[in-house]
C-alpha cells in the first residue's frame, strides 16, 4: 500500500517544525512503494535561497549514496542492520521571503533483523528527526551569516 498524501500547508511560524505528507512530485516519492515506514518534516526559514545547492549540502547530516536529485532536492540511500533507508533533503520557496525546508525518511526492511532493529529505532527516530531538522537548518543559516528565526532545543 502506498501512502502519498497531499502536502499540508499550515500556518506555522519560522523555526517551527511540522509533520507533513511526502509531496507526490518529490524525488523520494518513488521509494514509497513497498516501504515499511515513512515520515516527513517541514520547517520555514528566512534568509535561505531555495536554489542554493550548498545549503542542501550543509543540512544533509545523514548521507549515503546519492540516488536521486532534482532542483532543490537530494535523496540519499544508506544501509542499517536488515534494512535500507532513504533520506530526502528539499528546499523550496514558501513566499514572503521564506523557504520551506523538508526532510523525508523512507525505510524498507529486508529481513526479520531489520524489522526488529527498526522496532526499537522508530520511537527514537520520531523524536529525533524534528529536532535534527531544526538544529541543522539553523546551524547552516547561522554559519552563512543569517539570522536565526527559530531555536534549536
Amino acid at each position: 500500500m502506498v501512502m502519498i498524501g497531499v502536502v499540508v500547508v499550515a500556518a506555522i511560524g519560522p523555526g517551527e517544525v511540522e509533520r507533513v505528507a511526502v509531496d507526490p512530485q518529490s524525488a523520494v516519492a518513488p521509494f514509497l512503494n513497498g516501504c515499511d515506514y515513512w515520515d516527513s518534516y517541514r520547517m520555514l526559514v528566512a534568509g535561505v535561497d531555495p536554489a542554493d545547492s550548498a545549503f542542501l549540502d550543509a543540512i544533509a547530516f545523514q548521507r549515503g549514496d546519492l540516488v536521486a536529485e532534482r532542483p532543490g532536492e537530494r535523496v540519499y540511500r544508506g544501509p542499517a542492520p536488515g534494512l535500507v533507508f532513504y533520506v530526502s533533503y528539499a528546499c523550496s520557496a514558501a513566499g514572503q521571503g521564506m523557504a520551506a525546508v523538508q526532510m523525508s525518511t523512507v525505510v524498507r526492511t529486508n529481513s526479520r533483523k531489520g524489522r526488529v532493529y527498526f522496532f526499537f529505532v522508530r520511537p527514537v527516530h520520531r523524536l529525533l528527526m524534528p529536532w535534527a531538522l531544526r538544529h541543522f537548518v539553523l546551524k547552516a543559516v547561522l554559519a552563512r551569516g543569517g539570522r536565526s528565526s527559530g531555536r534549536s532545543r
